[in-house]
């Protein structure tokens, strides 16, 4: 191979509190912490080519909604979170004399949506109370992989229009806006830049640079004892502030009520049952998440963009990874919706194949990381695979540029063959850091399955090739991994090994996110084939360096990541391998608040690396659901 084995390992993670996330395919909320503050808000910008985040001054929250009276903002004696059909945020809070609950409320496909603060008075006496939302805008950060400040003007303006706030964000041109707009008309709203405060006029506005913004909308009510009332702030983005300020508009038309009743409505129509429910609330929290997270639309034009987080607590996010969002997050996603998969399918091959087997590339196309990769290569092909199996998918495929993209395919591919053997090496593994010998089983295996994949396709007349070069050639994988990955372990057992060179050095390595325990789920070797089992007790077995033993949540570790990964127990469910300790492991451990991460504590089986993994959620759903459907335990 040539060249130093550089290892880009998964930084280690201390995130202490846990967070909620919701969002919609415009807007993300990435992180609600307790007393239901918001840290950020973000969207996808193909100006910025990923992420871009408005964010507060540092320990502080971006958004506070609080409930005053006279002079003394209420601070809360306890809290609760709940979510209203696995995705809707909810926090109840207890306040001296009262008690609030806030709704963050995102509907899907809408370019904003509403936070719903109420307030009942539980005192003895009338009440005079003002409900509010504080915040603090110190930058807008571009994030591809890591965040990072964006040099421009901050600009915040009460639009007389529209009756809304509005913030922009410019560097020479508008990059982005976000509004915002209180339900009952004649909101006082205060800014604060520097050290003064003042109300608001009409037209007013504020412009920053590098200082904050500070600003506090809040509207007042008399309750007697008993009374409740509900406050909404709509809130939307834009590619500019008209944009932003009109579409906070007509959210406000909409009204929450209406809005609340269709989100609801949809939710419980795409979310996955099961029976019985212990699994339930993780299944389909973890395939929301994925479902808003690993895809979305952009402000600018509303096109669908794929990529491996919309959260920048992902230490990799806003950028796009086909193995990502075509292997793992594209099945749950067809979980909830095949239509929008199908979308999203077409929008990989058309806006990255060019770029098919590179590394990483921008939401908007174009490479990003180089290095060539053959698990994400085939990713587009076993993903078609999985259309061609679904009603009415046989026409996805047919409409597909399949003749070159098999053109370009095995272009690509053989660049990398061996001289002789029918295998094929890869300049980065399936955990994006180099092979410690160039052939790695796992791939030659999605390669014969792409192989088997053409076969139909050639046998429907969709692809210009015989049928039997075809066969030979996915034989001929077949045959070189039994001759050169198939070894013999300690006790003369025979394993496969993880990397090889085909000239008789070989490594023992189960890598989680390219597991031979997937095989069987691939199709390559049967679940009790005495291979793949031995291969398996090795795996779990002290012999394996990697091997997390010890603990409540036992796991395998990687060269990348030293945690328990969750793609391991995830294979291992998929492939039917100890499918009630797996499932078991995957209901009782915390993760990253319930939501899949790349590796956890085996000890707390809360996450150490790769937070708000949202491709591996996707994952993490799909095989809870594929678990339920061969328990035969659907919903009757």
């Amino acid at each position: 191979m040539g060249g130093e084995k550089i290892l880009t390992r998964a930084p280690q993670e201390n995130s202490g509190a846990e967070v909620l996330v919701t969002g919609n395919e415009f807007l993300s909320l990435p992180a609600l912490f307790q007393q239901g503050l918001v840290e950020s808000i973000n969207f996808l910008s193909e100006k910025a080519r990923g992420l871009l985040e408005f964010r507060p001054e540092a320990g502080k929250y971006f958004l506070v909604p609080f409930c005053r009276q006279q002079d003394r903002v209420l601070q809360p004696k306890k809290w609760t979170w709940k979510q209203l059909d696995y995705w809707v945020p909810v926090v109840e809070i207890s306040c001296p004399g009262g008690k609030m609950e806030i709704t963050y409320l995102f509907p899907p496909e809408e370019r904003g949506g509403v936070i719903i603060i109420g307030y009942k008075n539980e005192g003895l006496f009338a009440q005079e109370i003002s409900l509010g939302l504080k915040g603090n805008w110190v930058s807008c950060n571009q994030t591809i992989y890591r965040s990072r400040k964006i040099s421009g003007e901050k600009k915040l303006v009460q639009d007389n229009w529209t009756q809304t706030l509005n913030l922009e964000f410019s560097s020479g041109l508008s990059l982005g806006a976000l509004a915002i707009r209180g339900g009952e008309g004649g909101d006082k709203a205060q800014v604060a830049g520097g050290e003064k405060t003042r109300l608001l006029q009409e037209g007013e506005g504020i412009t920053a640079g590098r200082e904050k913004i500070e600003f506090v909308l809040e509207q007042e009510y008399s309750l007697n004892p008993g009374e409740e009332v509900i406050w909404p702030v709509y809130i939307a983005g834009g590619a500019d502030p008209d944009a932003a300020a009109t579409t906070c508009v007509h959210l406000h038309r909409q009204g929450w009520e209406e809005m609340l009743s269709k989100s609801r409505s949809w939710l419980q129509e795409k979310k996955v049952q099961t029976r019985p429910p212990t699994l339930e609330k993780k299944l389909n929290y973890n395939l929301f998440f994925n479902y808003f997270f690993s895809q979305g639309r952009s402000i600018e034009k509303g096109d669908l963009h794929l990529l491996t987080s919309r959260s920048p607590r992902y230490y990799v996010s806003g950028a796009y990874w086909p193995r990502d969002s075509l292997l793992w997050s594209l099945p749950g996603i067809m979980e909830i919706d095949p239509d929008r998969a199908k979308e999203l399918y077409r929008v990989a091959v058309n806006r990255h194949w060019n770029e098919g087997g590179t590394h990483s590339q921008y939401i908007t196309g174009g490479e990003l990381y180089p290095g060539f990769e053959v698990d994400q290569l085939c990713a587009y092909f076993i993903a078609m695979e999985r259309f061609w199996n679904l009603p009415g998918g046989k026409l996805l495929v047919e409409g597909m540029p399949i003749n070159r993209m098999a053109k370009d395919f095995f272009r690509w591919l053989y660049a990398w063959k061996h001289e002789e053997e029918f295998l094929f090496a890869t300049f980065l593994d399936p955990a994006d850091d180099p092979p410690t010998y160039p052939y790695v089983t796992y791939n030659q295996v999605l390669i014969w399955r792409v192989l088997g994949f053409f076969k139909e396709l050639a046998r429907a007349d969709l692809l210009g090739l015989p049928a039997s070069w075809l066969k030979r050639l996915r034989d001929g994988i077949e045959n070189s991994i039994h001759q050169h990955a198939v070894v013999k372990s300690d006790g003369d057992k025979e394993i496969l090994a993880g990397t090889f060179d085909a000239r008789g050095n070989y490594e023992l390595y189960e890598n989680p996110p390219g597991a031979l325990s997937l095989l069987p789920y691939w199709g390559f070797l049967a679940a009790d084939d005495p291979i793949y089992k031995n291969t398996m007790e090795w795996v779990h077995s002290s012999q394996n360096q990697y091997y997390l033993g010890k603990g409540k949540f036992p796991g395998i570790a990687s060269a990348h990541a030293d945690g328990a990964w969750v793609l391991a127990v995830v294979s291992e469910l998929l492939s039917g391998y100890r499918p009630g300790e797996n499932r078991e492991w995957i209901k009782n451990a915390p993760l990253d608040g319930g939501l899949a991460c790349e590796t956890v504590d085996p000890e707390t089986g809360k996450a150490k690396t790769g937070l708000a993994f949202s491709t591996c959620s996707g994952f993490l759903g799909y095989s809870l659901a594929v678990d339920r459907r061969r328990q035969g335990n659907e919903p009757g």
